[in-house]
């Protein structure tokens, strides 16, 4: 789990959406809101700066990984900011303390894929 917190900085510090598209599944909504804002910054010419997320915890019950499991950590974000081409801010955004993000996972073809992402319990972030 770390792992795909990991792959959201990434994708944020770089705008290289593809390995984050590659380890989520197509009804990961939460996956693909980012990668589409990422796209979306990148074709505008905007950066981003700070806005890390630390994983300060991770619980996974027994599961069977092929049939897909939720795994259950606590997150905290750094504030960030958008930056435009000519290194004016666009936006700003808060930190976010820790708070709790249950993830959905499946082990399928050799590999960890998404299937959804919620912030504060078991719905997910549309």
């Amino acid at each position: 789990m770390r792992y795909f917190w990991d792959v959201f900085n990434y994708t944020y510090a770089t705008g290289d959406t593809e390995l984050l598209r590659s380890i989520s599944d197509k009804s990961c909504k939460f996956c693909a809101s980012v990668a589409q804002h990422v796209d979306g910054l990148t074709a505008k010419g905007e950066t981003t700066k700070g806005a890390v997320a630390t994983v300060h915890a991770v619980i996974a019950p027994p599961a069977e990984p092929e049939e897909g499991f939720p795994v259950f950590t606590i997150v905290s974000q750094s504030s960030g900011q958008v930056i435009a081409s000519d290194g004016h801010v666009v936006s700003s955004s808060a930190a976010e303390p820790k708070q709790r993000s249950d993830v959905r996972v499946q082990w399928s073809g050799g590999e960890w894929h998404m299937f959804g992402v919620s912030f504060g319990g078991p719905q997910e972030t549309p």
